[in-house]
């Protein structure tokens, strides 16, 4: 899980945080507002149990795509704990890095950085290097390298997380496979296909098992899967898994969401690359002006 959550106070904020890591954001969603909302009339803004339910929320936002909305709380929640708590409580780094996550989203690069830099740096000197949060933390920040462009920088630090989430955590825990999934993708930046599919098939394959098919994790490391298959020429392995996903997107996070929009502009490009043009040009139709483009692109982490 790429956000700190917390349980909440009351029942529905416990059964929001559930629906979330079921990935099921819609529900999360509705049970989440009506949280905040009740909690907040109740005990006012400043509350630490109201700025948990809008962090919340927030991971909510973010996860449907609702990015903006996403950063209005998240920015509130850092601002109120860092007053409240001071800065280096571990809430407040805790803001600081779903903050960076939002940011990292964004395309606010420089930004997310920033914040990402100081809550590897803190939490290293208040939790020790090994702690699951330091690695949490690391593994973030190794995502906005890899989308700064700092390739090797990306590797090194994905390569140090996965390998100690392996030794802390056993190979099969889901925070291992996160961390091979980012490290997979960063071997698709440096062109090192083979590389990627590997560590992809074992994600891909773990995550079916042990999270169901259905689930925004197993899904989104089929789209990953299916673009490094089109980066090596595999292109009716990749049209294999990118119409099985594909829809399953649609279904569950809606057209407009960035992770279905991608779905479809990639599914194009293996068609044209197969030579099935009428196809491409129908699902083409379906995306806006300036998501048209000829290359296949991973998710978003």
């Amino acid at each position: 899980m790429q956000f700190k959550e917390f349980m909440g106070p009351d029942f529905s904020a416990a059964f929001g945080l559930l629906y979330s890591w079921a990935g099921r954001h819609q529900e999360a969603k509705a049970l989440r507002i009506s949280a905040l909302a009740r909690w907040r009339s109740l005990q006012g803004n400043d509350d630490l149990n109201t700025l948990d339910l809008m962090q919340n929320l927030g991971v909510t936002y973010c996860n449907l795509g609702q990015l903006e909305e996403a950063e209005e709380l998240q920015a509130v929640v850092l601002d109120s704990r860092r007053a409240i708590l001071g800065k280096a409580h571990p809430k407040t780094l805790d803001a600081m890095y779903n903050l960076g996550v939002i940011y990292s989203r964004l395309g606010q690069l420089q930004k997310a950085e920033e914040l990402e830099l100081a809550v590897v740096e803190k939490r290293r000197n208040i939790l020790g290097p090994d702690h699951l949060d330091t690695l949490s933390a690391m593994r973030n920040l190794a995502i906005t390298y890899r989308r700064l462009g700092q390739f090797e920088k990306a590797e090194e630090l994905g390569l140090v997380v996965m390998e100690k989430r392996r030794g802390i955590l056993s190979a099969d825990h889901l925070g291992t496979l996160s961390a091979m999934q980012n490290l997979a993708l960063t071997y698709g930046e440096l062109g090192q296909f083979q590389k990627a599919k590997e560590l992809g098939l074992v994600v891909l394959e773990k995550q079916r098992t042990i999270l169901g098919l259905d689930h925004l994790d197993t899904l989104e490391a089929i789209h990953n899967l299916a673009v490094t298959y089109n980066k090596l020429g595999l292109f009716e392995d990749a049209q294999r898994l990118q119409t099985e996903v594909m829809p399953k997107f649609r279904t569950i996070l809606g057209d407009n969401h960035p992770y279905t929009i991608l779905s479809i502009g990639n599914l194009a490009v293996t068609y044209r690359a197969l030579g099935k043009v009428a196809e491409a040009e129908d699902l083409e139709a379906l995306l806006p002006h300036d998501e048209k483009d000829t290359s296949a692109s991973q998710a978003p982490e």
